[in-house]
Order: structure tokens, then C-alpha cells, then sequence
């Protein structure tokens, strides 16, 4: 059944109630929803696309650095049947030649080869879900850049309109993945200036963010280094992949505020440790955030990814049923709602403040 939306918040697609959806994070991320709760679609053409966003998919990964070279290896390794084809596509073509040459040659006795695709400038949104990963990179630490998730957003705003504006051209009607950082505020671009080009077809289930999966990776390495128990049950991660993250030790009666303080900051920095050693951080993301969430979230399992959520994308553990989307509830607890509060407000502020430069 198709019900509209308060005009302030954005909820496409969310399995609530009414009284939730108007509660915000106390409705819809805590206690057990009710039977009955249904769907929230802003109109009919929005309800019918997701009921019509079927397996097999054919994806196309945008930008074939390190990050989108192991996504693109990582979906040819994991060989899902929700996947029909990997297109892969960059500026460089003769990266993309040498790239399809390596990924198509992954293979083994009994392997079942998703078949690796080509795509140019004509045939690139003939896909059902793009997977955007182009980035102009991060500043050299001598750069005297001080925020450098500000800076990433500035950057990477303008390559995410140029492939936004040339999806709405080509009719493109699949859904549009953002894996370059800063990913919840890019969501936010895209699905903005995709609606100032087509406010009736680009309903916010047409964008989704890819960043939340390698934090929760994270957060599990470190809760076992740290003593927690049972973080694969009852710990959970909110929000986005950068400083307002929120790592929580236990949802449950074992909750402890300090330990989940540290369990958050250990995650937070996880990368910062990976550079101090001399390497790159960029498999983990590309394959936890990635390959896993984006074949996850496919074949209607639970995975981590930011939603529209209120006025933001927000990073949570969801998956996607016949019905809707089905968000992950837990207990209620008054200080793990402040504390998503409080993320939620910083992520408006920075976008907020991409707008006032």
C-alpha cells in the first residue's frame, strides 16, 4: 500500500508506522515494529520501481583505481547469481583494457564466472546499478589541509553531479552506489542534484552509500583485541565512515559507554594504523564496504549501508524485502539515541557548510 511522506523527512521505502516515521531515530531504530507496518513511497512510480528492482543485475563500477579495481575483483571472486554482468569503466582507457584482462583471467576449475563487460560513455548506464568509486584522492599530509573529509567532499561533489547529470540524460533507471569518500555527504549530492534534474524518478532508494561495512569490519577486529564478546550478535556501528561514527560494544543489557567510546575511536583511526605501516588502506574498504555489502544488499541479505534517513544518509544495517526496506531495531536505549542524534546533526552541518562556501 502506497503512503506519502511528511513533506520535512524522507523515509522511501522504510517498513514503519506512521508514529515511528514521525519519531525519527526513536521509531525507527529502536524497539520492535508492529504488525502491519508497511512501506513509505513518496509516489507511485517510486513504489513500483523498487517492486520491480529484481535479481539478476547488471553493475558497472565507475573509476578503476585500487578501490574500484578490488570491488570489481572481489564481485568476480564472491560470483553471485544476483549478478549477471561486472561492467567496469574509467577515463583511461587503456587502464580498463588491462584491468578487464586481469579480472576476466580470475577463474578455477568449477568456478562459476561472472562475465566481466566493458563499458564506454555510450554504454554505461545500460546497467541496473552503478557503483560510483572515482575520487580526485586524498591530500598529502604536508598539504596543510585540516579537514580533510570537507576537502574530499569538495573534490569529489563535482565528479558525482558530472556522472549524476549524465545518468538522468541517458534515462538511466537503476540505482546509483556511492563508495568515494566522504560517502553519506556524497549520497546527500547525488540524490539532491539528481532531483533538481527529475524530481518524480530520482526517489532517494535510487542512491545508497557503500562505506559503513568495512567500519563494522573494523570495529569487530578491534572489539575481539578488546575483550568484547559476541560483537557479531550484539554490537553494532552507526553512521558514517569517517569521525561520526558511532561503535557500540553491546546493544543489550552489557552496554557500557566508555568501552564503546573506545571501541569507536580504535575504528576510527583503524585506517591511520594501516598508513603508519606502510600501506594503503584501501583493500578492506573495497571489499568489506564493497563487494560483500553490494552482493549482500542484492540478494536481500542484512549489510550496512547509508539510507535516506530524515534529512541525511544515514549508515545503518538493513536489507531489502518484498515489502520494503527493513531496518535494524534494537532496545531502546537514551543514550545510544543522543548519540545518533548528535551524528545526525554534524552530517547536516557539513553539508550544510559545502553550500555556504
Amino acid at each position: 500500500m502506497e503512503r506519502h511522506m511528511n513533506n520535512n523527512k524522507c523515509y522511501e521505502g522504510i517498513i514503519a508506522s506512521e508514529r515511528d516515521a514521525q519519531s525519527g531515530v526513536n521509531g525507527l531504530l529502536f524497539n520492535a515494529p508492529s504488525k502491519g507496518d508497511s512501506a513509505f513511497f513518496s509516489n507511485a512510480w517510486s513504489e513500483r520501481w523498487y517492486k520491480s528492482f529484481k535479481a539478476p543485475f547488471r553493475l558497472a563500477v565507475i573509476g578503476l583505481g585500487d578501490v574500484g579495481l578490488s570491488v570489481a575483483a572481489g564481485l568476480k571472486l564472491i560470483a553471485s547469481p544476483a549478478i549477471a554482468e561486472i561492467g567496469i569503466y574509467d577515463i583511461a582507457e587503456q587502464r580498463v583494457a588491462a584491468c578487464e584482462m586481469e579480472i576476466s583471467q580470475i577463474n578455477g576449475l568449477d568456478f562459476q564466472s561472472t562475465p566481466v563487460v566493458i563499458k564506454d560513455d555510450k554504454s554505461l548506464f545500460d546497467s541496473d546499478v552503478i557503483v560510483f568509486t572515482a575520487s580526485k584522492g586524498v591530500p598529502p599530509l604536508n598539504s596543510g589541509v585540516k579537514d580533510v573529509r570537507m576537502y574530499q567532499l569538495e573534490q569529489n561533489a563535482e565528479i558525482v553531479k558530472h556522472y549524476i547529470k549524465l545518468a538522468v540524460d541517458a534515462n538511466f533507471e537503476g540505482m546509483f552506489c556511492v563508495m568515494s569518500d566522504p560517502v553519506d555527504l556524497l549520497c546527500k549530492v547525488a540524490l539532491d542534484y539528481a532531483q533538481s534534474l527529475d524530481s518524480e524518478k530520482w526517489h532517494a532508494l535510487r542512491v545508497r552509500g557503500f562505506g559503513l561495512g568495512v567500519m563494522y569490519a573494523r570495529a569487530q577486529y578491534y572489539a575481539e583485541k578488546l575483550g568484547i564478546d559476541d560483537f557479531m550478535q550484539k554490537g553494532r556501528v552507526y553512521g558514517p565512515h569517517g569521525a561520526d561514527l558511532i561503535a557500540i560494544n553491546d546493544v543489550a543489557a552489557g552496554f557500557d559507554y566508555e568501552l564503546s567510546q573506545k571501541l569507536t575511536a580504535l575504528t576510527i583511526n583503524a585506517n591511520l594504523a594501516v598508513r603508519e605501516n606502510g600501506r594503503k588502506p584501501y583493500l578492506a574498504p573495497a571489499l568489506s564496504s564493497g563487494a560483500l555489502s553490494l552482493v549482500a544488499m542484492l540478494e536481500g541479505r542484512w549489510q550496512h549501508s547509508a539510507i535516506a534517513f530524515d534529512n541525511v544518509f544515514l549508515g545503518v544495517r538493513n536489507r531489502m524485502t518484498a515489502a520494503g526496506v527493513e531496518l535494524d531495531r534494537i532496545a531502546y536505549n537514551e543514550t545510544i539515541a543522543t548519540w545518533i542524534e548528535q551524528t545526525i546533526a554534524n552530517l547536516e552541518r557539513q553539508y550544510e557548510a559545502l553550500h555556504t562556501k
